[in-house]
């Protein structure tokens, strides 16, 4: 047969070298047996480049591409799994592709540049940014929380209750080294876009149970949150800091009047009152307060944002009206009126209401009265002082 003295190795396997048995001649035309002794040898030198010397800088050869694998890192086999400790994993176009390939159990930090690479199939993305390399977990890309102010959660929240305007919602385990008061939060609840304000986190075993703010335009419902941020910058991105939006007001357009008061007693005039969240508030009142007198008498009104609807319950809420001593025609009515207002940081543990109260300490005064109009309203603001 004829043949040829080149072998076709690695490129593919070569058929079966012919075999000439003892009883052929050298010279014997039909085997061609120099021709046998080429191929072979041929052969040989490929497989051997093939394998390379020990040592080898031939980086198409097994012993260059393998000379880093040693030790705990060899593979038991191809089906096997396989370790590498402290090796690194280079590439010649900065590329590294994993095809059908599971990441689990990530730990540490991994440090690189370049642009986001996708195509981590099942657990998400990886993505790098400002000389960090970041392996989404949740499907969210890790870059957002630098460009945006929002950090992924990466956890799962679950509504609790509602309390309007307050809502409450819990996590699972101890969170409150993560999460506290003050911090901003966004979330998709109900098919929409919800925004709030933390004002207590608290941990009872197995969950910890964050309260937040809604303010006037955000509720939660009971049903599925997802896409949980959070932030604890002052204006994370898209994040309304309207402080009309984290106001809680009650106002009053109403005169309201108690004729003849008896002296020191406290008057809740028309049920005026205002129910505050949990939370820190810059809590504030204004109102105009009219007190008719008598003649050569002076008198003194005062009007106090109070925990109670009988009483002062805060001296730093309590404002005066003095009406001084003057002299009379009889008959005649002698009166001052004047707005009142006052304000305070409140830090409440839980929800309270306020009542606003007037009460005159002059005996034989006469009426004493909110003078509330739609040109000059009662006011009472609380607005969070998060913001």
């Amino acid at each position: 047969m004829a043949l040829s003295p080149t072998s076709t190795y690695p490129t593919t396997i070569d058929s079966a070298f012919p075999k000439p048995e003892s009883t052929d001649k050298m010279n014997d035309t039909g085997i061609e047996h120099d021709l046998v002794h080429q191929l072979e040898e041929d052969a040989i030198e490929h497989l051997e480049a093939k394998v390379g010397a020990d040592s080898s800088a031939v980086t198409t050869s097994h012993d260059y591409k393998l000379s880093g694998v040693t030790g705990s890192d060899v593979a038991v086999s191809k089906a096997g799994t396989e370790t590498l400790t402290n090796k690194t994993i280079d590439s010649d176009d900065n590329t590294v592709k994993l095809t059908d390939a599971t990441i689990t159990d990530i730990t540490g930090v991994l440090y690189g540049s370049g642009t986001a690479v996708s195509g981590l199939v099942g657990d998400g993305t990886i993505y790098t940014a400002a000389g960090y390399i970041g392996i989404d977990t949740d499907g969210l890309d890790p870059t957002y929380a630098r460009a945006s102010g929002w950090t992924p959660a990466g956890e799962t929240w679950t509504y609790a209750s509602a309390d309007d305007p307050t809502y409450t919602f819990t996590i699972t385990g101890d969170q409150t080294g993560k999460y506290s008061a003050g911090m901003k939060i966004k979330c998709t609840n109900a098919a929409a876009t919800v925004y709030g304000i933390i004002t207590k986190v608290a941990y009872s075993s197995p969950n910890t149970t964050v309260t937040m703010y809604g303010g006037t335009d955000y509720n939660l419902a009971d049903s599925a949150i997802t896409n949980p941020y959070y932030s604890c910058m002052k204006a994370p991105q898209g994040f309304p800091l309207d402080p009309t939006k984290w106001t809680v007001e009650v106002t009053d357009t109403t005169q309201r009047a108690q004729a003849s008061p008896v002296v020191s007693t406290w008057y809740n005039l028309g049920s005026i009152s205002i129910s505050i969240p949990i939370g820190t508030w810059a809590v504030s009142y204004r109102v105009a307060v009219y007190q008719a007198g008598v003649a050569n008498i002076p008198s003194t009104s005062f009007a106090a944002l109070s925990t109670a609807n009988n009483s002062e319950s805060d001296p730093a809420f309590c404002t005066r009206l003095y009406v001084g001593e003057q002299g009379g025609i009889a008959g005649e009515l002698i009166g001052a009126c004047t707005v009142l207002m006052a304000e305070k940081k409140l830090n409440l543990a839980t929800k309270t209401t306020y009542y606003l109260n007037v009460m005159t300490d002059t005996a034989g005064g006469g009426t004493i009265s909110f003078e509330n109009s739609v040109n000059m309203p009662l006011i009472i603001r609380a607005i969070c002082a998060y913001l």
